[in-house]
């Protein structure tokens, strides 16, 4: 069988929707009007299928970033650090301390989620974020800020 553009632009579609689908069974977003680049319809069948595949793995990608940050059981020195997904991990996680930006210096990679997060000072704001632990995806979620408890 020879495979066309045709082919593959349905093998897109298909696997897009699974993604936006997920580990939940329900999906989370479709897109439900043709993909538009300049108000030109490029999913078709024309020439354009590479812009086609583009503008869909685009949309897959911005669909598996972590989302809904939040933290419970914050103490003085501890925080459980908790957000959803649509994939599994490995994730990264990086703390900082609020409003200072990511150094990509103190990275934790874990498949937890819920993470517990051990070693903080009291009495102190941080920002965390998360993102997939893979090469292509520079795409951190956050920053959620929590503060732990004094003394």
């Amino acid at each position: 069988m020879k495979i066309t553009k045709k082919h593959l632009l349905i093998y897109l579609i298909c696997f897009t929707i699974v993604t936006l689908i997920g580990n939940t069974g329900k999906a989370q977003s479709l897109i439900e009007e043709p993909i538009r680049d300049n108000n030109a319809v490029v999913a078709n069948d024309s020439d354009d299928t590479d812009r086609t595949l583009k503008r869909t793995r685009n949309a897959v990608v911005s669909s598996e970033r972590p989302f809904n940050l939040n933290t419970s059981n914050v103490s003085s020195t501890m925080a459980t650090l908790k957000w959803n997904s649509l994939k599994e991990g490995p994730y990264n996680i990086e703390v900082v301390p609020a409003g200072e930006k990511r150094t990509g210096e103190n990275i934790i990679t874990t498949f937890s989620n819920p993470f517990y997060l051990h070693g903080l000072d009291p009495d102190t704001t941080y920002d965390f974020y998360v993102k997939f632990d893979d090469d292509w995806n520079e795409r951190w979620a956050g920053p959620f800020t929590f503060t732990t408890e004094g003394e």
